[in-house]
């Protein structure tokens, strides 16, 4: 018998585990991040990639076309099926706003796609996924 078989082994558990208010936590930040990065990237949108201002407008205008409709279905919806099923998607619908908006740095369509996907997200995790 060595002395390390008489130590005991601390439990490593509920320490290293991610706690729900954690992934709630990054929840809001992905689909925050993905609905406010665009905005500040307009003016070199403008600048390098020479986008005249109505397409920026139509571009801004895109994330309306995702928040609003997210936002006048959602009360109904989540009152139907709970909260919960609309919140999860939400980060993930971001992440893939953010890609496009990222892979798609030259591309009016791409960015549109991109915005649109924001603005669903946003309404989903606002409407769909806080309680109210």
């Amino acid at each position: 018998m060595s002395i390390t078989d008489s130590l005991p082994i601390p439990d490593a558990g509920p320490r290293h585990r991610i706690r729900p208010w954690m992934a709630v936590c990054a929840a809001l930040f992905a689909v925050a991040w993905g609905g406010n990065e665009f905005t500040p990237l307009l003016v070199m949108y403008r600048q390098e990639d020479e986008m005249t201002p109505l397409v920026l407008d139509v571009l801004l205008g895109a994330y309306v076309l995702g928040i609003v409709p997210a936002l006048i279905l959602g009360g109904p919806l989540s009152d139907r099926f709970g909260r919960r099923p609309f919140f999860l998607p939400a980060p993930l619908v971001a992440v893939a706003g953010s890609v496009l908006l990222a892979l798609g740095a030259s591309s009016p369509t791409v960015l549109f796609a991109g915005r649109v996907l924001s603005g669903v997200a946003l309404g989903w995790l606002w409407r769909w996924g806080l309680p109210g």
